[in-house]
């Protein structure tokens, strides 16, 4: 009986991964930037429509292996609070033996404006990366125009040589209406 069980939830989780879709980074439908029905069911100043997060392995040669994470977020802004939401600070790990690293880092914002998507990008100047001690580091960002309804998407990756792969956070501290992540290991 066990047996069956685990079977079941194995299919399960296999057809529900294999039918999810996963919004394309940078391409965002006037339906999702009109959608008002956040606003009426959330007491949040910002609700995440969707996080993923995909974590593999890379070999590089001499200096071995790197764990490489990729994030994608979208959220929605709901009030003037929310605002605030379009600044990512992210804090990484940096020594003379062991290092992080944060690159690829893109970013969009997404207004509606005169019937149509108004999508304006992050620049580079607009990425900023601050040495805080002899240990740590922070790169963060600022996505431009954001405003009550905006929409601002992000996504960067961190290649990491510390070889433990972080949790999943599935909740914040604004609610999140879809999230999927992927983690490949080698065999």
């Amino acid at each position: 009986m066990k047996y069956r069980i685990a079977i079941i939830l194995l299919l399960f989780l296999v057809c529900s991964n294999a039918f999810a879709q996963h919004p394309e980074f940078g391409n965002i439908s006037a339906e999702e930037i009109k959608d008002q029905s956040q606003l009426e069911d959330s007491i949040s100043d910002a609700i995440v429509l969707y996080k993923g997060r995909e974590t593999h392995f890379e070999y590089h040669g001499v200096e071995g292996w790197y764990l490489v994470t990729q994030m994608h977020q979208r959220v929605k802004v709901l009030d003037k609070k929310g605002v605030a939401r379009a600044t990512k600070k992210i804090r990484y790990y940096s020594d003379e033996n062991r290092k992080q690293e944060i690159y690829d880092v893109e970013g969009f914002t997404y207004n509606f404006k005169e019937g149509k998507v108004d999508k304006e990008k992050l620049e580079k100047e607009g990425i900023f990366n601050l040495v805080i001690n002899d240990n740590w580091q922070e790169t963060s960002f600022t996505l431009p125009n954001v405003k009550v309804g905006s929409v601002v998407e992000y996504r960067y990756k961190v290649l990491s040589d510390f070889l433990k792969i972080d949790d999943l956070i599935l909740q914040e501290d604004i609610p999140v209406k879809k999230y999927y992540a992927k983690i490949s290991t080698p065999q």
